[in-house]
Formats: C-alpha cells, structure tokens, sequence
C-alpha cells in the first residue's frame, strides 16, 4: 500500500506579488501503487494527500499505467489543483529529488468548480526507469512541486474536509466503474441484443441511450419497426440489432467505455482505429477523443495514410492535419508504403487530397479559409432551422446527432447522411 507525506517551504515572494512555495512530496511504496482515481478520459491515477501551497490546496497526481498516449509504457506524472477554488494562474515544476530530474513545469490557468484539474506529462519516463529508480531508493521517492502563483494569496477552503470529500468522490467513481462493468459482464436483466458479425452481445438499452444519442435513436427506430411488424404483446424486445461495419471486439470495447468510461488494459494501443470510427459512428466523443490521442502517438509512414482516410470520413482537422505534417516531413517513405499504394489504387481522389492538404497546411490563406467555412460548425446539433445549405456544411458527426435528435437512423456514408437529413427537413 503506497502513502505519502510532505513538507513546505516558501522560496521566494517579491514585490509583483508572485509567491513561490516548495511541498517535498515523499512517495511509500512506488513499485506497487494502487491507483484511488479515474479521469474523465480513462486514466487511472493515485493521487497523494492534498497540501497548501501559496494559499491554496494541490495533490502530487500520478499515473503508474500513463495517460492514454502513453499507457502501458510509460508513467505520468501532473499537479491537480483541488476543487471549489476558482480560477488561479500559476507556475509550475516538478521533479524527482534522488536523481534531480525535472519531469514537468509550465505556467497555466487552472479553472475548475467541481473536479480537479491537473496538468502535466504524459510520458514522464518509462514504467522500467520508474520502478528502477524506485527500487533502487527502497522504494520511496520524493517529489519536488514548486508553485509560483500571482496575486494575493487566499486562504484555502477546509483542507482536511476537502481532502475527505475528494477521496470519497474518487472511491465512489471506482465503485460505479466496477459495479456497471460487472452489469455488462453479468449479462442479468440485459433487454437488448446486438448481432455484430458471427456473435450475439447483449446489453441494457437505458444506459446506452443515456450516453449516446445515436443509441436511443437506433433503439426507438428498432422498437417502432418491431411494433410495426407484430401486434403480440411480445412484440417489443424481439429481434436483434444487427451492427454492420465495426468488429465484435471494437464494439465490445465500446460497450465497456459506454458503461465505465475505461477500457480493457492494451484495446486502446491495439485497435484506435477501430475504436476512433465506431466511437464517432455511435456517438462517443470521450472515446474518440482518446483513441485519436493515440492514434496520433503511433502515427507513422505505415498508418497514415489507413489514418488519413478515417480523419477524412470523419472530417477530423486535428488528425489531418497531423496526417498532412507526416506526409511532408517524409514523403518518400509515405508514397512507398503499402498504405499509400493501396489508397491510390482504390480511392485516387482521396490520395490526391492527402497530397492537397499538405499545401493547405502549410498555406495560411489555406488555414484561415478552412477555419472561415468551419465557424457556426458547433453547437448546431438539434438546429431547427436547418437549410439544405446548412446541411452540406455539417460534418459528419453533426449529421449524425442532427438525425439521433429526429429519430433517424445514423448509418452510412456522409452523403446518405445529408441526403436523409435533407428529406427530413
């Protein structure tokens, strides 16, 4: 069992009102920590006890699994600041005492009201160092977090009932993460089966609709054509959902993240491109959001351009745009790929297009008229006042949550998308 215990020093105040502080953070235990947390994006984490610093209330925030870009290969380190603190500028470092490694610094604006907010990096050093150095300390080592903020301090809210209230959230999100894995993974009281190619997986229709709009409408179409069919009473729940297009291990994936918010150890690193469609073709942007992290971590001459095509299908500018920085940073090895070779074979318009965005990235009329025609993109998902001019501006994602939010269905290619959007108007 991993515990922790601190110290602080002032090191430095001036007249520009910055107050710097030092908490020496000493970790019991490195080799076996046992993670007390989970983050919004999957992350697993220990956080230490909460300290005051510069008049305000910080935890030493550790990943021993990494963030998703870094997972399973290395360990990541960041300071969160505590909740119901409002809004503080600060600056700061933190660093590994025993061998005067700095692992992170920087000045941001933490903003938060109900959760802690943390930053730092992702991939600090690897898994293998850690425990080394670790081991190497009888397995103590003590963290350095120096925190510079502006302005006058202020007093910190109730450390010791703050700190309480924040370990009790952490414990109770563990509890609800293991207790809907174990409803997945039961199988009791499912009402709903999904056929995706040779295999049948149940699951409980209330909390898929409720995290995703694309479900709710796929089951009110599925149970309204049963309806339709059959005047039994035993008409509703019949028949299974058939799932075209996604692997039965992705879209179990899926279902694990629509229920937990976390995935199995290695499905991120092992199918994100799978992940990252089926999460923007059921409506899952958390999901999507860490299989593009990691999609972007492994990009390289042999994936882009399998990573160029999903960006594209999903109007992706993030992903593009890093496609786009590969291709010109090493366009031999690109072109002769068996992923390039395939794309111009099969889809030649798209291979020119990978090339065209190259151009675009580095032309900033290019940039700007791509930003122009992009404004008015978000928030428009339950837009009553859809045009079919505005259709053909919808990305592929706001088609699909504009048809979800009318109760039709969400599959398809971009252009059936529009064209039963359209109709619909």
């Amino acid at each position: 069992m991993a515990s922790a215990s601190s110290d602080v020093v002032v090191v430095e105040e001036n007249v520009r009102h910055e107050t710097t502080e030092r908490v020496r953070v000493r970790v019991h235990g490195c080799t076996s920590l046992e993670t007390n947390g989970i983050s919004e994006g999957g992350d697993k984490f220990w956080d230490s006890s909460a300290v005051q610093l510069a008049g305000r209330e910080w935890k030493l925030r550790l990943l021993p699994e990494g963030f998703a870009t870094g997972k399973g290969t290395h360990f990541g380190v960041a300071v969160a600041l505590l909740p119901g603190q409002g809004i503080v500028k600060a600056r700061y470092k933190l660093a590994i005492v025993e061998n005067s490694q700095t692992l992170t610094s920087g000045t941001n604006e933490f903003k938060n009201v109900a959760a802690c907010v943390a930053w730092g990096r992702p991939k600090a050093l690897t898994i293998a160092d850690f425990k080394s150095l670790a081991a190497a300390h009888g397995d103590t080592l003590t963290f350095e977090i120096d925190i510079t903020t502006f302005g006058e301090p202020t007093s910190a809210v109730q450390p010791r009932a703050a700190d309480e209230a924040a370990a009790a959230t952490a414990a109770a999100a563990l509890a609800v993460v293991k207790d809907l894995g174990a409803l997945l993974d039961g199988g009791k009281n499912t009402d709903v089966v999904f056929r995706v190619g040779d295999e049948e997986i149940a699951a409980h229709r209330l909390l898929l609709a409720a995290r995703s709009p694309v479900f709710e409408a796929m089951f009110a179409q599925h149970w309204s054509e049963q309806a339709a069919s059959s005047s039994s009473s035993s008409a509703e729940g019949s028949g299974a959902i058939a799932i075209e297009g996604t692997a039965p291990a992705a879209f179990k994936q899926l279902l694990r993240f629509a229920y937990t918010g976390c995935l199995e150890d290695d499905a991120l690193a092992a199918m994100a491109d799978h992940l990252f469609e089926a999460a923007g073709k059921f409506g899952l942007p958390l999901l999507q959001a860490a299989a593009r992290r990691q999609m972007l971590s492994s990009l390289d001459a042999a994936k882009v351009c399998d990573y160029f095509a999903l960006a594209h299908a999903h109007e992706d500018e993030a992903l593009t745009d890093a496609c786009a920085e590969l291709v010109s940073a090493d366009m031999f090895a690109v072109t002769q790929s068996e992923g390039f070779k395939r794309l111009s074979a099969e889809r030649p318009l798209l291979a020119c297009a990978l090339m065209q965005s190259i151009g675009e990235l580095k032309s900033p009329e290019g940039r700007k008229r791509k930003r122009d025609e992009g404004e008015g993109g978000a928030g428009r998902a339950t837009d009553l006042t859809l045009t079919a001019e505005k259709v053909k501006r919808l990305k592929v994602g706001e088609l699909r949550t504009e048809l979800a939010s009318r109760g039709l269905a969400t599959d398809g290619a971009k252009a059936d998308l529009a064209a039963r959007l359209e109709a619909a108007l």
